[in-house]
């Protein structure tokens, strides 16, 4: 007989199907939480002019979109492009040319492939009108 066999009345010949059951459900929990999607990342910054939300899907490096609503401080009618996004990592040296935003409202646009090369400290440089970048930090994982 084998102890992986359930007899009646001895004690212990279980064990080892539990500990299998067991541990076959914690390797589905962890692929399940390893699936499942990241929230979008967000963040809310501004100059002297501007206020700009920049929106990504996730946190992960690759060639992303990203989403920016752009309004002004003064209250008055919508942003006039251009808007675009830079992507810079300092510590390793890496730098994207600036990319041109797609204008999606008055004050919604929308950039198409900004690539983040890497895990590392990035950071995001939107320049609105022409006027300074503000800067937005960005922690990209793998």
């Amino acid at each position: 007989m084998s102890a992986w066999t359930l007899h009646p009345g001895r004690r212990g010949t279980a064990t080892p199907w539990i500990v299998a059951l067991f541990a076959a459900l914690l390797v589905c929990a962890a692929v399940a939480a390893g699936t499942r999607p990241r929230p979008p990342v967000a963040f809310t910054s501004g100059n002297d002019r501007y206020v700009v939300t920049v929106t990504l899907p996730d946190d992960r490096a690759g060639t992303v979109p990203v989403a920016l609503t752009v309004t002004r401080r003064d209250g008055g009618p919508g942003v006039v492009p251009p808007v675009s996004v830079q992507a810079v990592e300092p510590a390793m040296g890496h730098a994207t040319p600036p990319v041109l935003a797609e204008a999606v409202d008055a004050s919604a646009f929308t950039v198409h492939g900004v690539h983040l090369m890497s895990p590392g400290h990035w950071r995001l440089l939107v320049t609105v009108a022409g006027s300074a970048p503000i800067v937005f930090p960005l922690a990209v994982t793998g």
